[in-house]
């Protein structure tokens, strides 16, 4: 205790606050080690989520037309979990994507670009798909992949709107700018 008229300053000491501090960050460390090794004894394993196979169905948008290209893939997987009304539903599927097809294999083109009768059976195709692969447990989905050509910004824009139609809403979709026509060109 200091006299009144004394010389000597008051010291400041810090050992309460410290002592107090430290027996504090201790007792938080402490707890945390006991909360990391509760959590080690109770962690669960994740099963590993299935890999889906995605295939894209392209539509190539171009200033003068569509260009539909199913995908060529085989669909014996689904074919075997079906029922006879499913079976025509996907008999009808494969029907119109052989429709779409030359003799040699190749994609047919739709005229004008705005086809609608083309694009709403390519993308009814492509939704049944996904719904039978859906409900019977297949790991399958097809996509949507739009390869957008130079003069094809409207055909583009008019099959995204399409896509975003509720009875569409759930099939994925991508885009793919195409290389300029002339690059094509010097390339082949």
């Amino acid at each position: 205790m200091l006299a009144v008229g004394s010389s000597r300053k008051p010291v400041l000491e810090l050992f309460p606050f410290i002592s107090l501090f430290l027996c504090v960050i201790g007792v938080l460390a402490f707890l945390q080690n006991l909360l990391v090794l509760g959590d080690i004894g109770a962690t669960e394993e994740e099963a590993p989520q299935p890999q889906i196979f995605q295939t894209a169905y392209r539509i190539e948008t171009m200033a003068d037309r569509l260009i539909l290209h199913p995908p060529d893939v085989d669909l014996k997987e689904i074919y075997q979990k079906l029922n006879l009304e499913e079976l025509a539903g996907l008999d009808r599927v494969q029907a119109n994507r052989d429709q779409h097809l030359d003799s040699n294999g190749n994609t047919l083109f739709f005229e004008p670009a705005f086809n609608e009768l083309a694009l709403q059976l390519a993308l009814n195709e492509v939704s049944t798909l996904n719904r039978l692969a859906k409900e019977h447990g297949i790991e399958y989905e097809e996509f949507i992949l739009l390869s957008v050509h130079s003069g094809g910004s409207d055909a583009y824009h008019y099959i995204n709107n399409t896509l975003d139609v509720p009875g569409f809403r759930h099939i994925r979709s991508g885009l793919e700018v195409a290389p300029a026509e002339t690059q094509q060109e010097q390339t082949q």
